[in-house]
């Protein structure tokens, strides 16, 4: 008996299994049909899940990018005078001063770093002051506070969690740049002292140097970010060696004491060019160029153009 499998005889050939194949497939009818109702099926069930696929991929892409909130916490920021400005010093020239206001203004604040994961280091993160009542950014670029009471709060601010280690701001400018008030006593002399410094300067700083760490938001704890003005490098520091490099590069009170009249030394910005020689003029630019740091840590400082 001879089975018709669909093709010519001439067409086939014996395959190794014993099968009449051509081209490597086997013909069989009922086969054939088979297999048509379960590639209708598998296709059936592919158009029924390709929906679902797409929708399962773009939750997954909208999890993993923009879809998921980063962890928040709060940065603050501090301007402080150190213990000096609170608690008075004594000057490398054997002034003994006391401070009764200590005024600065700062201003275009820009606390700026990186997020915790390693993977989006190319991502910066970014904070500014001064701030509004309400943590919104005020109008005013600059504002002016007083250190002799303590570190000034600028306020607080909802930022992501990361390190925040580097920082710009200036330092003077408006109408009030920098103003000390208070007295300076010497031997049996007492001078009491309202100076009002010119310039206004641009500063730019990376780590705070300290006893511990500041800039770092994490999202069990609050950050802080420090702007750390040092009198003793407008002053020296009579506790230290006269060889000490703060005492060597500072200008001390005489300079002041030298224009005081009956016992009042009141130098306004605004008149510098009246009371301060040349030499003094660059010599105090200089020294106040000294004085921005984060905690110990240097900047790098720069007189704005024009003052």
């Amino acid at each position: 008996m001879r089975i018709n499998f669909g093709y010519d005889r001439q067409t086939l050939s014996k395959g190794s299994q014993g099968y009449w194949q051509k081209q490597g497939q086997l013909k069989l009818p009922f086969i054939g049909k088979f297999s048509e109702k379960l590639a209708g099926r598998s296709a059936q069930r592919s158009s029924l899940w390709r929906p679902l696929a797409i929708a399962s991929l773009l939750a997954a892409a909208l999890s993993s990018c923009g879809g998921s909130t980063a962890e928040m916490s709060k940065l603050g920021l501090v301007v402080n005078g150190e213990a000096f400005a609170q608690e008075g010093m004594l000057s490398k020239d054997d002034w003994q001063m006391s401070f009764q206001e200590i005024k600065v203004t700062v201003g275009e604040i820009t606390a700026s770093g990186v997020p915790p994961r390693a993977a989006s280091s190319d991502e910066t993160l970014e904070a500014s002051w001064p701030l509004k009542e309400g943590d919104e950014a005020a109008s005013e670029q600059f504002v002016t506070v007083a250190l002799q009471d303590g570190p000034a709060l600028l306020g607080a601010q909802e930022v992501p969690v990361g390190n925040y280690n580097q920082v710009q701001w200036q330092w003077g400018g408006g109408e009030a740049p920098r103003v000390l008030k208070g007295t300076a006593v010497k031997d049996n002399r007492t001078v009491e002292f309202d100076l009002e410094l010119p310039g206004a300067f641009q500063v730019s700083c990376g780590d705070y140097v300290g006893d511990e760490r500041k800039g770092i938001v994490a999202a069990d704890s609050e950050g802080e970010v420090e702007l750390t003005l040092h009198l003793d490098h407008l002053f020296g520091d009579g506790d230290s060696p006269s060889n000490a490099e703060v005492n060597v590069t500072a200008m001390g009170f005489d300079p002041f004491a030298a224009t005081a009249e009956e016992g009042k030394v009141v130098l306004a910005a605004a008149t510098a060019d009246s009371w301060a020689t040349p030499q003094l003029r660059q010599l105090l630019k200089e020294v106040l160029m000294s004085m921005p740091h984060v905690g110990e840590g240097h900047c790098d400082v720069a007189l704005k153009e024009g003052s």
